[in-house]
């Protein structure tokens, strides 16, 4: 999912976000899933660019019935540049997220 949003004049966010599902398995009316997600973006202000990259690994469970994921675990690790005339930072991250969802 590519994305260009541009700022301000001579500023812009360029991001190109995905996730790939694996179909592991269906069972009880679920569909069970591995996911790898992956991030690109590029942010450019005046004279600082920023740039973030990033993939992971999850799992979602799917609900075939109700149309609607039911769960959803990711790890994502990030790697994070910022360069300018007076600050150069190189940095890690790791996020974890999780979701659940009841339908009654």
């Amino acid at each position: 999912m590519p994305m260009n949003i541009p700022i301000t004049k001579g500023s812009d966010m360029k991001m190109d976000a995905g996730i790939t599902y694996k179909l592991v398995s269906i069972s009880d009316g679920k569909a069970y899933f591995d996911l790898v997600p992956n991030l690109n973006m590029s942010i450019t202000v005046k004279n600082v660019a920023v740039n973030m990259t990033g993939t992971g690994s999850g799992k979602m469970v799917y609900s075939i019935n109700d149309n609607f994921p039911l769960s959803r675990d990711v790890n994502f690790n990030m790697k994070i540049k910022v360069v300018s005339e007076k600050i150069n930072v190189d940095g890690t991250a790791a996020i974890t997220m999780s979701s659940n969802t009841v339908i009654n």
